[in-house]
């Protein structure tokens, strides 16, 4: 049996960066396809893109793969313009006028045009070479749409652009609204979850092929795993200037961007009421996650209007880069919180689950296919409900170790390897 070759777009992994949800899932998605033999993988970049990652460290592992680069000769055209300081088109025909059609501009003019026709006719006969391109994110270049003979594959993550458009500003929209652009009844899309298949068919089901639409659900960014060490997490409180924490389970945790639509303002709310209600004094909420800049004056305008007695109880890390410690903050927490208004999949309940945590979290979306029964489920603005479970993990160690034991069973449902055999099976159908 031949091979499948698969044309990867390289652009989200070296422009994403790590850490971003989309880069953990474009690199794991590529880094397990790669070791199944049935494919043969390439990278797809234009020259700015290998120039990245030539000059990266943290993006060496992508030169084992052959690179395919768009090839573009009217860049030397534009080199020897920028030389002879011509800006911009209007002043090529400024000065082609100005020199009475010079034949030296004549021929840059001529060189430009033969080149797009050259770029276009080599670019045609390398990708018909390819059976798959595959884009993790970013739409497709227009050097694939305009090319029918290559199959389309993309990831499709979420609509949350399309559902709170109130949360980002125009230039995201624009970039959001340029991907959707590059889909048609021709693409086949991976959606990572039946909760984002069904919504991108309510908002561009006219511009989709709904049998060319498949659930492909995706894992986690790191493979946590319980890890109760407590001289570990001793060194970790340390590290962070966190208060005591080591002599019991006194903290509910919350991991995830600090950004109105993860709802941290409505949890710390919620905490505050559960403390001052049951007269809890020794309870800590830690938040780990990197804020939106526009996000910023809103949430610490709040944050400091909350009394020093209390704001004391409220632990704000920030970003925390290494992942075996959010790994053990997570193991050694009372319970993960986490009220997001909307996920595309929800990787951070999935990832307290493999910790051994148990799991408070939203009940809309894409949570609860995550989830399941293996957590408590609440409305994300119930202040109600949010008391109820925070009271039902605080007093209740069996229901503690019930949600931990569902939760760990929980998580073997999902698996990279999962992923990219359910790809590879997908592909296989198509091709």
């Amino acid at each position: 049996m031949r091979k499948i070759k698969i044309l990867y777009d390289a652009k989200v992994i070296v422009d994403c960066g790590a850490k971003t949800g989309i880069f953990n899932v474009s690199y794991n998605i590529l880094l397990y396809l790669s070791k199944i033999n049935q494919l043969e993988i390439s990278l797809f970049a234009n020259k700015e893109d290998t120039n990245k990652i030539k000059s990266r460290k943290d993006l060496d592992y992508l030169w084992k793969y052959k690179v395919f680069n768009t090839w573009d000769f009217s860049q030397k055209f534009e080199k020897i313009v920028r030389k002879l300081n011509i800006k911009t088109k209007i002043d090529l025909y400024k000065k082609i006028i100005c020199f009475i059609c010079t034949p030296l501009f004549l021929f840059f003019i001529i060189l430009q045009k033969a080149a797009l026709v050259i770029n276009k006719k080599r670019n045609k006969i390398e990708l018909n070479k390819y059976d798959i391109f595959f884009s993790p994110h970013f739409g497709f270049p227009e050097v694939i749409i305009n090319n029918k003979k290559i199959i389309k594959f993309i990831i499709l993550y979420d609509t949350t652009p399309v559902l709170f458009p109130m949360y980002f500003d125009q230039s995201i929209m624009a970039f959001y609204n340029s991907i959707i652009s590059t889909l048609d009844k021709s693409t086949y899309c991976l959606c990572i979850s039946l909760s984002t298949k069904n919504d991108f068919i309510k908002f561009f089901g006219n511009n989709l092929s709904v049998e060319k639409m498949f659930v492909t659900y995706i894992s986690t960014a790191f493979n946590m795993q319980p890890y109760y060490n407590k001289n570990n997490f001793n060194v970790i409180s340390k590290k962070y200037n966190l208060p005591e924490l080591n002599n019991k389970l006194n903290y509910f945790f919350s991991l995830g961007t600090i950004e109105p639509r993860k709802n941290h303002m409505h949890i710390i709310k919620c905490f505050i009421n559960f403390v001052t209600k049951n007269n809890i004094d020794d309870l800590y909420l830690i938040i780990v996650g990197q804020i939106w800049e526009n996000f910023k004056d809103e949430f610490y305008n709040f944050f400091n209007s909350i009394s020093d007695k209390i704001k004391s109880k409220i632990i704000i890390l920030g970003y925390v880069e290494s992942d075996e410690d959010i790994n053990s903050l997570l193991s050694n927490s009372l319970a993960f919180v986490y009220l997001s208004q909307y996920e595309g999949f929800g990787m951070p309940p999935l990832e307290a689950m493999q910790a051994g945590t148990p799991v408070i979290t939203s009940n809309n979306s894409s949570i609860p296919e995550v989830v399941g029964d293996a957590g408590i489920m609440i409305d994300y603005d119930s202040e109600v409900q949010c008391i109820k479970a925070f009271e039902d993990i605080y007093f209740n160690e069996n229901l503690r170790v019930l949600y931990i034991k569902k939760g760990l069973e929980r998580t073997k449902m999902f698996s990279w390897e999962n992923t990219a055999n359910k790809i590879v099976s997908i592909f296989n159908n198509v091709i």
